[in-house]
């Protein structure tokens, strides 16, 4: 988290346009952005402990101004809140990928099915790490999948200034676009489909090291 003070001033965050000039985006140097931006960790250790709705809907009220394509606006969040629900999400995910081991159907995952629902039996969790809470981001039309992208990629870089640490579902995303019961547990609207999803929580431990990176691989013309 930046620890540099800012004169921040409190300004609700209006869903409807509104223009607001300040220095505060001034006072923001890139390296104290650099540093926020860069501490970003895939959280995979989470307490029990909830978050609680108010904090939730003040991420989703920040990650509302994320681009959208044409301002569409299309990305609809489905909340998963009650972990024991996550836990019978997990459950299914688990059952899908049993399916396949025991199948002659191919699938690009195959191959770590076997050890994922191997250590699901054994106690763990490897689809969504014992996070309390999901967020699903789901919709239709041409554009909904990068809108959705982005705006979980916000929901991830705000949660840490709310103490809150996600990472991305990926397992859980090909279930739930594949898997019939789970798809009928979502009970998305019709027609609608998910997109992308991320577990999030607050984090069993702090990490104060930055991961290395390699470098950009950039062409110039």
């Amino acid at each position: 988290m930046v620890t540099a003070k800012l004169s921040i001033p409190k300004v609700p965050f209006p869903h409807k346009a509104f223009y607001f000039f300040d220095s505060l985006s001034h006072n923001i140097g890139p390296e104290h952005l650099g540093y926020y931006m860069r501490k970003r960790r895939s959280v995979h250790n989470y307490k029990h402990e909830i978050v609680e709705w108010k904090a939730i809907e003040n991420i989703l009220d920040i990650v509302l101004y994320a681009p959208s394509g044409i301002n569409i606006q299309p990305v609809n969040w489905l909340i998963v809140h009650d972990p024991e629900e996550v836990r019978k999400i997990t459950s299914l995910a688990i059952d899908w990928m049993r399916e396949f081991t025991e199948s002659g159907r191919d699938h690009s995952l195959k191959p770590i099915m076997f050890s994922l629902t191997s250590a699901y039996a054994k106690g763990s969790d490897p689809i969504c790490r014992g996070a309390p809470h999901l967020a699903i981001t789901y919709g239709t039309g041409v554009l909904v999948y990068t809108d959705c992208v982005i705006a979980l990629s916000w929901f991830e870089i705000v949660a840490p200034s709310f103490d809150v640490g996600s990472c991305w579902a990926g397992f859980l995303k090909v279930t739930a676009t594949t898997y019939k019961p789970l798809m009928e547990e979502l009970s998305l609207p019709v027609g609608h489909v998910v997109q992308h999803a991320m577990m999030f929580g607050y984090p069993e431990y702090n990490v104060h090291n930055i991961p290395g990176r390699n470098a950009p691989k950039i062409s110039w013309k």
